[in-house]
């Protein structure tokens, strides 16, 4: 194997979120910074992001909630329709909850 030179790198998350990540890969009996290391390999290796990140566009955005107040539903604005959600970081992808079936290749 080569011996190739490393660096350090900073990341910025919600507490709450790095504690859960923490503890889910050490489930997976890997640390962090692995965890971390296998997704820049899958990113550069593809040359794309492993799941896909959207959003809708306006004119859904505006249907969707104008559907939702006609049938007295809430608005998709109020959290869970969303695909991202706001963090202390800026706006994340929502991850669906069956994501722990996901391969990555």
């Amino acid at each position: 194997m080569l011996d190739m030179a490393q660096t350090a790198m900073t990341i910025r998350m919600d507490n709450d979120l790095k504690v859960q990540f923490d503890a889910l890969c050490d489930e997976f009996g890997m640390s962090t910074n692995t965890a971390f290391n296998i997704f820049a390999r899958t990113v550069v290796r593809n040359r794309r992001i492993p799941f896909i990140i959207e959003a809708p566009s306006k004119e859904e955005t505006i249907s969707k909630g104008k559907a939702a107040s006609a049938s007295g539903l809430r608005s998709p604005r109020s959290g869970e329709d969303q695909p991202f959600y706001r963090s202390s970081i800026g706006f994340l992808p929502r991850v669906p909850e069956d994501f722990t079936d996901a391969k990555f290749e």
